[in-house]
């Protein structure tokens, strides 16, 4: 079995300054990443396109595919259980599609929940119910 753990978090209140197509990232995201990444390693991005500026700046392999993309909206949905200090919370933007995983779950239990009624708590009662 294989886990997610946090080890670095940090804000960018303009998300395009620390990373963008023509810039490529900047230098606090790159230390982080650095700092954190071990040869061999893939990164997994939440978005194609930082994905394809992370490998030209850093030169390090990244992966986003459904199952990253199902990754990251699961931790989106804990965020504030994961990172107290972020106080951002899940646009109702984020919540659609719902995850896969999640849909495929409630249907074991005849349960019909509709996206944008999804929040931290269904999530991780859903975790518990799971694990």
């Amino acid at each position: 079995m294989e886990m997610v753990c946090l080890h670095d978090f940090q804000t960018f209140e303009d998300k395009s300054s620390a990373i963008n197509i023509e810039t490529g990232v900047n230098e606090k995201l790159a230390k982080m990443i650095m700092n954190w990444h071990c040869p061999g390693q893939t990164l997994a991005v939440e978005k194609a396109e930082y994905a394809g500026i992370i490998q030209t700046s850093l030169d390090i392999p990244c992966l986003c595919d459904d199952a990253v993309m199902e990754l990251m909206w699961g931790l989106k949905n804990v965020m504030r259980s994961l990172v107290p200090k972020e106080k951002s919370g899940l646009r109702k933007e984020d919540r659609l599609p719902m995850s896969q995983g999640l849909i495929m779950f409630l249907r074991c239990y005849e349960l019909v929940v509709k996206p944008e009624v999804v929040n931290e708590q269904i999530v991780l009662g859903a975790s518990v119910l799971y694990g």
